[in-house]
C-alpha cells in the first residue's frame, strides 16, 4: 500500500490511486463479511439439526415406555 502510494505521488495519480484503493479494501473488507456470514450460517444449519433428533428421541423412547407399561397384545 505504501509502495502504491509513493507510486501514485510519483505520478500524480494521487486521487485515482486512492480511489482504487478505497474500493479494494472495501471488496476485501465486503469479502471477509460475506465469508463470516457464510461460517455463521453453516454453524446455525448444523445446530437446526439439535432440536429434530431431540424430538425423534423423545417420541421414540415415550413410544417404547408405552409399549412396556400397557403391552404390546392389547394395542392389536
Amino acid at each position: 500500500m505504501v509502495l502504491l502510494l509513493y507510486y501514485a505521488q510519483e505520478n500524480g495519480n494521487k486521487i485515482e490511486m486512492l480511489e482504487e484503493m478505497n474500493q479494494t479494501v472495501f471488496r476485501l473488507q465486503e469479502d471477509a463479511v460475506q465469508i463470516g456470514l457464510n461460517i455463521q450460517i453453516k454453524k446455525l444449519e448444523s445446530f437446526s439439526m439439535i432440536p429434530l433428533l431431540l424430538s425423534a428421541i423423545i417420541i421414540i423412547l415415550f413410544s417404547l415406555f408405552i409399549f412396556q407399561t400397557i403391552g404390546v397384545e392389547n394395542l392389536v
